[in-house]
Order: structure tokens, then sequence, then C-alpha cells
């Protein structure tokens, strides 16, 4: 029983953390950046570069992820048709 509740809440985990990337990709961004004085700009520019390196490694983990899911399924597979025989 507790199984489901596990899953449940991964899932729970998985979309909260989805739902929560879209609105932050999504969020404008500052219409007028001259108010800001230079070391506000440069932590802007520094803030966007972190960014775009945190979807980097966010991509490259999720490709492994769904690599590893790929092989796991396969290995359930193969073990399912090795009952079924």
């Amino acid at each position: 029983m507790g199984r489901w509740k596990t899953k449940l809440v991964i899932l729970m985990l998985f979309y909260s953390a989805g739902f929560v990337t879209a609105i932050y990709t999504l969020a404008p961004a500052p219409q007028n950046k001259s108010q800001y004085t230079a070391e506000e700009q440069k932590s802007l520019a520094f803030s966007a570069v972190k960014s775009d390196e945190f979807a980097l490694r966010f991509n490259s983990k999720l490709h492994d992820i769904i690599d590893w899911s790929k092989q796991k399924a396969q290995h359930g597979a193969e073990i399912i048709r090795s009952q079924r025989q």
C-alpha cells in the first residue's frame, strides 16, 4: 500500500518542479535596465549566466534520468518475458 503513496509523492515533486520551472521561464524580464546601477546590471548579467548554466546542467541530468529509466524499463520487460516462459 505504501508503494502507491511513494509514487504519488514523487509524481507531485516532478510536477511541482516542472510548474516552477515554467513560471520562472515565462516570467517577464525588467523593461528598463537603465534604471539599475552598474553593480545591479552586473548582478543581472551574472544571474542570466547562472540561469543558462543551470538549464544546461538540468537538461543533461534529465537526459541521464531518461536513459536510466529506459534501461530499467527494458530490464523489467526482460524479467516479465522470462516469467511468462
